[in-house]
């Protein structure tokens, strides 16, 4: 959804056209990575839990 709502700022609003695809999938990308690591930094809930068997 990032990258829709980017593809049509920067192609249409800005006319940046493949730059502006590129960028908007640049931005998606980086958010779609840091989103998960900050929910889990704030929540602090272990993703992985080990233990000896």
């Amino acid at each position: 959804m990032i990258n829709l709502v980017f593809d049509y700022i920067f192609i249409v609003v800005f006319g940046w056209a493949l730059a502006g695809a590129a960028w908007a999938t640049v931005i998606a990308e980086i958010t779609g990575g840091l989103l998960p690591v900050l929910y889990f930094l704030v929540n602090r809930k272990g993703v992985l839990y080990l233990s000896r068997p």
